[in-house]
């Protein structure tokens, strides 16, 4: 995706939110970061977007 928006999500590249691949990098992100990830949604009827369910605790 382009850099258009860059400035306004600064974290876009470590999160992996610029990759287009249904939220596959982000939900590895924070799998690595030892967060346990119970689900994962897109939705780009405003713009693109990305859900993650996290277990708590």
């Amino acid at each position: 995706m382009g850099g258009w928006n860059d400035e306004a999500h600064g974290a876009k590249h470590e999160l992996g939110t610029h990759i287009l691949d249904e939220g596959a990098s982000v939900a590895r992100y924070f799998e690595r970061a030892v967060f346990k990830l119970l689900s994962t949604r897109c939705d780009s009827f405003r713009e693109p977007e990305i859900w993650l369910k996290f277990a708590l605790g």
